[in-house]
């Protein structure tokens, strides 16, 4: 497999060059085709599990859309993620602070798939759900230390996987940490993108580990996963990989 690369590619950064406004207006500023593609697999994959569950958000970067949908079943949602500024903007969403990122189009999306439920009480319901918000580092062998808490009915986890390293056998250790945190039984629901070693913010790039279907597949079912199902849309290679993959996948 040959990853996609940004013309002149230079090598990623660390992540304390991460800014999240300009990844914010960079990537989700529009309801894009591949936006709605994230909405839609939310929508059907949380209409299919049962109400009051335990999610985990792993690595949630500065983005609550990815959890629209779990909040129609969760009991809980713990949010986590590596970057204090990436915690901070979660915050200052759930507060309601002003200048804080306008997620109105995603909750309405949302909202008409869920038969016009009404904005205001799905944003409502979100905040609700949402207990705690802490960190992870997924380089460590409990990711939420020094958070001891286990048996999550569902760790989500939206473009954070493969954005650690770029080599396959780091990200095979993120996925049996990640099952150490599910229940027998438990759900992984993440999405990833395809085919790259960096992804573009402005004009920084940030590590990806290259994975394809096959092998994110051959990864899962290798690891302590089971009904492993793989949704992709193809994305164009100007941020560095070739599409967006969508996993659901069960802990044996």
């Amino acid at each position: 497999m040959t990853p996609a690369r940004y013309p002149e590619h230079p090598a990623p950064e660390p992540y304390s060059q991460f800014d999240p406004q300009e990844y914010l207006e960079e990537y989700y500023a529009q309801l894009s085709e591949e936006n709605v593609f994230l909405l839609d697999f939310y929508h059907e994959i949380y209409g299919r599990l049962p109400a009051g569950l335990s999610v985990l958000e792993l690595g949630g970067g500065p983005t609550i859309y990815q959890l629209l949908s779990a909040s129609r079943c969760a009991r809980e949602i713990v949010f986590t993620d590596f970057l204090e500024v990436n915690r901070r903007e979660i915050q200052r969403w759930l507060e309601g602070a002003p200048g804080v990122f306008d997620w109105g189009q995603y909750i309405q999306r949302v909202a008409g798939l869920e038969k016009d439920l009404d904005v205001d009480a799905l944003a409502a319901r979100l905040r609700a759900c949402i207990q705690r918000v802490g960190p992870c580092d997924l380089t460590r062998k409990n990711p939420l230390d020094p958070d001891v808490q286990t048996g999550f009915d569902v760790v989500s986890s939206a473009f954070c996987l493969e954005a650690v390293t770029q080599d396959p056998e780091d990200f095979i250790g993120f996925l049996r940490r990640i099952s150490a945190l599910l229940k027998p039984g438990g759900s992984l629901v993440a999405v990833l993108v395809r085919d790259s070693d960096a992804y573009k913010v402005g004009r920084h790039f940030f590590p990806a580990c290259p994975l394809n279907e096959a092998t994110l597949a051959a990864a899962l079912q290798g690891n302590g996963y089971r009904h492993v199902r793989i949704q992709t849309v193809e994305t164009s290679r100007l941020h560095g990989y070739t599409g967006i993959m969508a996993v659901v996948a069960e802990k044996e």
